[in-house]
This record gives structure tokens, C-alpha cells and sequence, in this order.
């Protein structure tokens, strides 16, 4: 079941490759779950397809030393409400969650290859190209909720020093802007 989602990454870097930089950064983050006690690493793609709309491949994982040995590998669609910093974003997303340790758990539910459908929200920081994230989440398939803390850094002209960190497109008003972060 894995190999279905593994696709996302090699067509992303091939897609990738046509797309403007100053619209992918790549991400980690922290993550805690409240229901199991359990810590996780996590790495993400960001892709910024509109100012307000973007799809996020990540994976996730909770180490052996947790109560839950798994990991998460799937992607989140981001949606904007607020454009301005923080920037407010709604989550809604799929997963393939591999549980190592699922024997472990005595009940009817527990299996090594399971699907989880995640909704949630988020608050990113800064304009640049470093933007620190916190989100909080809901795995509905699980019943339980984790707060990611991260940051997600964007390549491109963006953040050139030497041009006060404003050198890719043009605003609205004629004067510079980065595309990815209006």
C-alpha cells in the first residue's frame, strides 16, 4: 500500500522542475500526539500553487521509543484564510500510516496498513523565506489530535539580501514583491 503513495514523490520532482522556485520550500517539524504521549519528526514539501491554495506531501514519524511505532506518508491540501502574517490556514488530508507495532494492541482495529483522513488548522509566520508553522490536527480515522511545530524554508531570488530581500515579480503597484508569500 506504501507504493501507491511513493508515486508523489518522484512526480512532484519532475513537476518541480517546471515550477517556479520562489513557490517550493521544504519543511520539518515536531510533532506531539496527545492521545498516545508519542513525538514524531516530520518533512514536507510545500508547493504554493495559488496565493491562497497549496499541497503539502509529507512524512511523518513516531520513533520506536513511543508507545505508537509508525509512520504517516501522504499529503495535505492548505487552504488560506488569512493572507496576511500569521497567515490562517484550514488542512484536509490523506495518509498511508504504516503501524509496526499495531500487534501490540489487542482489539479489532489494529492493523500494519491502514489509510487516515487528517483536517486541521495552521498559523505560518514571517514573509521570507524562512516561515515558522504550528498547526494542530485531527486524524478522524484514529480519534486523535497532534500539534505539528515546524518551519518550511522557500528557495528563490526572494530573500536576496542585497535587494532587501524583495527581487523576484512586481506588486500590484508596480514595485517589487515574491510571488509566493503576497
Amino acid at each position: 500500500m506504501a507504493r501507491k503513495f511513493l508515486f508523489l514523490i518522484p512526480v512532484l520532482l519532475i513537476f518541480a522542475q517546471e515550477l517556479n522556485a520562489q513557490k517550493i520550500g521544504i519543511g520539518a517539524s515536531g510533532v506531539y500526539n496527545f492521545q498516545t504521549k508519542g513525538f514524531a519528526y516530520g518533512l514536507r514539501i510545500h508547493y504554493q500553487m495559488t496565493p491562497r491554495w497549496a499541497i503539502v506531501p509529507q512524512y511523518t514519524r513516531y520513533m520506536d521509543f513511543n508507545p505508537v511505532f509508525e509512520y504517516y506518508l501522504g499529503a495535505n491540501l492548505h487552504y488560506t484564510l488569512i493572507m496576511s502574517s500569521p497567515r490562517f490556514y484550514l488542512i484536509a488530508g490523506l495518509s498511508y500510516d504504516n503501524w509496526y507495532n499495531y500487534m501490540d494492541y489487542h482489539n479489532t482495529r489494529s492493523k500494519q496498513n491502514n489509510l487516515a483522513e487528517e483536517i486541521g488548522a495552521g498559523l505560518q509566520f514571517g514573509k521570507c523565506c524562512f516561515r515558522p508553522f504550528l498547526e494542530f490536527r485531527y486524524n478522524a480515522n484514529w480519534g486523535e489530535g497532534a500539534a505539528h511545530l515546524g518551519f518550511v524554508y522557500f528557495f528563490g531570488k526572494c530573500c536576496d539580501k542585497r535587494n532587501g530581500g524583495r527581487s523576484g515579480g512586481y506588486r500590484r503597484n508596480g514595485g517589487k514583491y515574491c510571488p509566493a508569500y503576497d
